[in-house]
C-alpha cells in the first residue's frame, strides 16, 4: 500500500529508473509510463509532484503540469517526453465540430504586406559525435479496424477563399536532399492503388497535376529518374491511360519540346513523330503488321527492323480504278481525286492539299501519259503517298526498282534488256518495243509466248529511240566498207518501210515524237517526209512529184540548182521571178529601153523579145503597119539588154520579153548554097571553141533577128541552117549562084551594130 499521496502525472524514481504516472487503480495498484526492470526494488522511492493538476466536473483528470513543466491536457496519462501531450477522444462528426485536439482560427490583416505565419515551429539540430534522426513534427494516424475507412495523416486547404489572382499552394516542402519524400507500404489496396504520390486535379482548362520546374540547374544529370534495384519487377515503368470509362482523348501522350519546337511525339493513335540526327543510315524501320496489310486506326503495332527484307521497288500510292490487279500498267485518267496535307507530322484528314487523277489501265500503245506499274509495297518503307482516303482505292504504284508486269499473249519474244512498252491489244499490259516511243521498263527475264503472264521488270519509264537498225534490217547483208553504204543501206531500210505498208493514224502500233529540231548526222530514211519548207543542196528524187505550187529561188526551194533528168510537165502555169520575164516601155519620142536584170546570169541569156500592146492601148491596126516599126536587141550581156528601134517611136510602144539561161547552147550557122559537110569521124575532145567557123575562140551564141509573132520571114530571109557538130568537120566550099532577085536592104529591117546581134523588122503590107 503506498504512504505517499500520488496524481497522475507525477513521477517516481526506483533505483535510479524515473517513471511517469499514468494511471492510478487504488491504494495499491498504479500505472506507469514504462515498466520498472527487475532491478528496481525500493521501498522509499523518490517522488518528483506535479507541478499542477486539474479534473473536469466528472473528476477526470484534465489539466497536468508535471514537475518538468510538460503539460498533459484531457489526457489520462502525462507524457514527460513532450512539453504538451493532448489526449482525446470523440464519436461525433464534423470538419469543424468535431475536433480532437487543437483548434486554431487565426486572422491576418496587414496593410503594408509582408509575411505572416499561423504556426511555427523550429527544431535546431546539433548532434556532436554521432549522426542523428532529426524529425520536426510527426503525425501518425492508427487504424487497426476492417473497415474500408478514409484515413489521411494530414490535410491542408488553401483554396477555400475565393481569390485566384495569386499563387495558392497546399503545401510546400523545402529539403537539402528530397523537398518531399512520401513513403507506401502498398498494404491498402481495396479501394484505390496505393501510390507514394498521389495528385488530382478538379479543374477543368488549366492546371498541371504534376509539374517539375528548375530555373538554376547546369549539370545535374536528369530532372526525372525513374529507376528501380533489387527486386524482381514485371510491370510497367511509365503508364498512361487516359479516356477510361466514358471519357474522350484527343491529345498526345508525350510531346518532347526544345524551346516550344517539337521533338518527339506520340499521338493518342500511337502515331510517332521524332527528330533524325544528320547521320546517314542503312537501317530502316518496319512494324509487326504484315507486308501488304493495310494498318488499322488506334491498333498499336511492335515497331521493328525492316532492313531484313525491304520490298525491291519504291511505290508511291496512287487513287486507282476498280478492279486493277498488280502488275497492271496504269496512266492517267480523267476523275480527279482529293490529297490531303499534314499537321503536326501526320495525316489531316480535314486538311485539303490537292487533286490527283484516279489512274486507269494503259489502252494505246506506246502511251505517253503512264505513271508505273502496280506494285503490292503498300506496307513497306519504300511506299509514301498515304495522305489518299481508303474510299477512294489506294494502291501502291512502283515508279523505280523491279516490280512484276503482266505481258499481251501477242508480245513477241522477249530477252533481258529488251525495253517494254504498253500494249495497244490487251489493256494494262505490256509487249515488247520495236520503235521509237515511250516505254515502262527494261526487262529482267526472258519470256516466250504462251510461257507464262508477268515479266519481272526494272521501271525505267521514259521515251526510247527505238531498235538499232541493224537488227532491225537482221537478214539482210550490209555493205561493204568503202561501197556506198549509206545508200545501199538507205534503199534497204526505205525497201523494208515501203513492204510493210504506212503505219494507220489510227493504229494501235503507232508511235510518234513531237519535238522542235532533229540533227541527223547522216541521213533521214522515211517513206514519207511532209514539209512546209525544205531547204537542201541536193534533192536527188526518183519519180518524184511536186503537188501544188512549187517555187525555186533563193529563200524558198532548193537553192543552188535543179536537175531534171527527164521531161517536165507544168499542170498549172509556171511562174518566174523577174529576171525571166517581163515588159519594157519606149515612150513617144525614144528609140531605144535598157532592161537591166537584178541578178547577173551565170552565162549570157538568150533573150527573145515582141511588141505586144495592152488592150487599153488603143493602137490602130492599120496606122501601126504603115509605121512600118522594126526592132533589134543590142548589147546584150549576163546583166541585162538594150531594145532599138529603127526609128524615133511615133507613139509608146511596148515590148513583152523573156531571158533564159541555157547551158551549152547549140549554135547554128547559116552556111549558103553550095556548102557540103563531110561526115568525118568526131574527136571526142573537140569543143565548139575549137571549130573553124568561129576562128578557135569562144563566142556568145549569136541572136536570132525577130518579127512579130506569127509573121513569116520573107522566102529570101529564111536561110538554110544546119547544125554544127561538136566535132571538127571538113567543110568543102562551092560557087554560090547569084539570087534571082533581091533580098531586103538593111535599112528596109534595120541596120545591126554587130553581127551577134538579133534584127527583128515588120514586114511591110503586102510582103
Amino acid at each position: 500500500m503506498f504512504t505517499t499521496e500520488l496524481v497522475i502525472g507525477d513521477r517516481i524514481t526506483v533505483t535510479g529508473e524515473t517513471r511517469t504516472v499514468t494511471a492510478i487503480a487504488s491504494n495499491t495498484s498504479l500505472t506507469v509510463d514504462t515498466a520498472f526492470s527487475d532491478n528496481a526494488n525500493d521501498t522509499s522511492p523518490d517522488v518528483l509532484y506535479a507541478l499542477y493538476t486539474a479534473k473536469t466536473s466528472a473528476g477526470a483528470l484534465g489539466l497536468t503540469i508535471n514537475d518538468l513543466g510538460n503539460v498533459t491536457v484531457g489526457a489520462p496519462t502525462s507524457v514527460t517526453s513532450g512539453r504538451v501531450s493532448l489526449d482525446n477522444t470523440i464519436s461525433a462528426s464534423g470538419a469543424t465540430t468535431s475536433i480532437a485536439g487543437v483548434y486554431g482560427n487565426y486572422t491576418f490583416n496587414p496593410s503594408a504586406g509582408g509575411t505572416q505565419v499561423g504556426n511555427r515551429f523550429v527544431v535546431n539540430n546539433a548532434p556532436t559525435v554521432t549522426a542523428n534522426t532529426a524529425v520536426n513534427q510527426i503525425i501518425r494516424s492508427i487504424d487497426n479496424t476492417t473497415l474500408a475507412n478514409l484515413v489521411r495523416g494530414i490535410e491542408v486547404v488553401s483554396n477555400a477563399g475565393s481569390n485566384t489572382a495569386g499563387t495558392n499552394t497546399g503545401i510546400r516542402t523545402t529539403g537539402a536532399t528530397f523537398g518531399i519524400q512520401a513513403i507506401t507500404t502498398g498494404g491498402a489496396g481495396g479501394v484505390a492503388q496505393p501510390a507514394a504520390i498521389y495528385g488530382e486535379s478538379t479543374g477543368t482548362t488549366q492546371g498541371d497535376i504534376l509539374r517539375l520546374f528548375s530555373s538554376t540547374i547546369t549539370s545535374t544529370p536528369q530532372m526525372a529518374y525513374f529507376y528501380h534495384d533489387t527486386s524482381t519487377f514485371t510491370g510497367t515503368g511509365l503508364l498512361m491511360d487516359f479516356a477510361v470509362g466514358s471519357g474522350t482523348f484527343s491529345g498526345n501522350f508525350v510531346d518532347f519540346q526544345n524551346n516550344n519546337v517539337t521533338k518527339f511525339k506520340v499521338t493518342n493513335a500511337g502515331v510517332v513523330s521524332m527528330g533524325l540526327s544528320g547521320t546517314a543510315s542503312t537501317n530502316a524501320v518496319c512494324s509487326s503488321l504484315a507486308n501488304a496489310t493495310a494498318p488499322t486506326a488506334g491498333t498499336a503495332y511492335e515497331i521493328r527492323d525492316c532492313n531484313a527484307a525491304p520490298a525491291a521497288d519504291y511505290a508511291e500510292m496512287y487513287p486507282v480504278a476498280e478492279g486493277l490487279e498488280v502488275g497492271d500498267i496504269v496512266a492517267t485518267g480523267e476523275e480527279m481525286v482529293v490529297t490531303y496535307g499534314i499537321t503536326d507530322g501526320n495525316v489531316d484528314w480535314n486538311k485539303v492539299k490537292g487533286k490527283i487523277t484516279r489512274l486507269i489501265k494503259s489502252e494505246k500503245a506506246y502511251q505517253a501519259n503512264v505513271i508505273g506499274i502496280v506494285s503490292d509495297n503498300t506496307g513497306d518503307f519504300s511506299s509514301t503517298g498515304h495522305n489518299i482516303k481508303e474510299e477512294d482505292n489506294p494502291m501502291p504504284v512502283a515508279l523505280s526498282g523491279r516490280v512484276p508486269v503482266k505481258i499481251a499473249a501477242d508480245s513477241p519474244e522477249i530477252l533481258p534488256g529488251d525495253y517494254l512498252t504498253t500494249s495497244g491489244n490487251e489493256p494494262g499490259k505490256a509487249t515488247k518495243a520495236g520503235k521509237a516511243g515511250t516505254v515502262i521498263g527494261k526487262a529482267l527475264e526472258p519470256w516466250n509466248p504462251g510461257e507464262g503472264d508477268t515479266v519481272m521488270v526494272f521501271v525505267e519509264q521514259g521515251y526510247w529511240n527505238g531498235e538499232r537498225l541493224d537488227i532491225m534490217l537482221a537478214g539482210i547483208s550490209l555493205p561493204e566498207e568503202g561501197e556506198e553504204g549509206t545508200i545501199t543501206l538507205a534503199r534497204q531500210i526505205l525497201e523494208k518501210f515501203l513492204a510493210e505498208g504506212p503505219a494507220p493514224e489510227d493504229g494501235l502500233d503507232f508511235s510518234e515524237l513531237l519535238t522542235d529540231r532533229i540533227a541527223a548526222g547522216l541521213e533521214i530514211i522515211t517513206p514519207l517526209l511532209t514539209a512546209s519548207a525544205i531547204d537542201a543542196d541536193t534533192i536527188n528524187a526518183r519519180d518524184a512529184i511536186f503537188a501544188g505550187l512549187t517555187f525555186f529561188g533563193n529563200t524558198e526551194g532548193l537553192e543552188n540548182g535543179v536537175i531534171f533528168g527527164g521531161p517536165v510537165e507544168f499542170l498549172m502555169p509556171p511562174v518566174f521571178n523577174k529576171d525571166t520575164a517581163g515588159f519594157a516601155i519606149v515612150q513617144a519620142g525614144d528609140q531605144r529601153v535598157r532592161v537591166d536584170f537584178e541578178q547577173a546570169y551565170a552565162t549570157t541569156p538568150i533573150v527573145t523579145a515582141s511588141i505586144s500592146f495592152e488592150a487599153t492601148d488603143n493602137i490602130d491596126d492599120v496606122t501601126f503597119f504603115e509605121d512600118k516599126i522594126s526592132y533589134v536587141i543590142k548589147d546584150k550581156d549576163d546583166t541585162g539588154f538594150t531594145i532599138l528601134l529603127n526609128k524615133t517611136a511615133p507613139y509608146t510602144v511596148r515590148f513583152s520579153w523573156i531571158a533564159l539561161g541555157v547551158k551549152d547552147a547549140n549554135i547554128f550557122e547559116s552556111l549558103g548554097e553550095g556548102l557540103i559537110f563531110d561526115s568525118a569521124p568526131s574527136s571526142p575532145t573537140s569543143t565548139p571553141s575549137d571549130s573553124p567557123l568561129t576562128g578557135g575562140e569562144e563566142t556568145s551564141p549569136p541572136e536570132e533577128i525577130q518579127t512579130p509573132p506569127d509573121l513569116p520571114l520573107s522566102g529570101e530571109e529564111e536561110a538554110a541552117t544546119e547544125p554544127v557538130s561538136e566535132s571538127e568537120p571538113e567543110i568543102i566550099v562551092e560557087p554560090v549562084p547569084e539570087p534571082e532577085e533581091e533580098l531586103p536592104t538593111l535599112e528596109e529591117v534595120g541596120t545591126p551594130t554587130s553581127p551577134e546581134e538579133n534584127v527583128g523588122a515588120t514586114p511591110s503590107e503586102g510582103e
